[in-house]
């Protein structure tokens, strides 16, 4: 028993942390340029404020591995998301949030506003929520909103 137990704590401290490589599938049948790539990760890190750039190699031709960037700090933004478990796992991997996994959004967000994303880690989050949510949850990343939250709730988008 003691085993499962332990099982289950490393996949939920794995499922907790974003990857440190990421892989991307390169079209072979278009050239890719390692020095476009180079000016995309440079202006990326200036959207970043680091100086520092991933290390980055072809496992195979059609293969990219990019090595983790720097830790950055962002400021929070102040309005949080929150989104079930499998949606905030899946942006740890690099998702973007789709419009089934959130849960609560509070009233005054706009379109195009910056805001923090949190996991709930209990699954009591109620589907709709307008009010701060206290119970556990874990802070997976900041974006911005694409949808008012009428959009999201009153119209009808279900989880599948």
């Amino acid at each position: 028993m003691e085993v499962l137990e332990d099982s289950n704590n490393n996949m939920k401290a794995w499922l907790t942390q974003a990857p440190k490589l990421t892989t991307f599938r390169v079209n072979k049948l278009k050239k890719i340029e390692v020095d476009v790539l180079k000016n995309f990760l440079i202006s990326q890190s200036k959207v970043l404020d680091t100086t520092e750039l991933p290390d980055f190699y072809f496992l195979r031709p059609d293969c990219l591995i990019l090595g983790p960037w720097p830790e950055v700090s962002l400021e929070k933004a102040g309005k949080e998301v929150i989104v079930d478990a499998l949606c905030a796992a899946a942006v740890l991997r690099g998702a973007h949030v789709f419009a089934p996994g959130v849960m609560g959004l509070p009233v005054n967000c706009q379109v195009g506003e910056r805001v923090d994303i949190y996991g709930d880690l209990e699954g009591h989050c109620k589907r709709g929520m307008k009010v701060e949510y206290t119970g556990r949850k874990l802070y997976v990343g900041t974006g911005y909103l694409k949808m008012l939250r009428a959009d999201l709730f009153d119209n009808g988008v279900q989880p599948r």
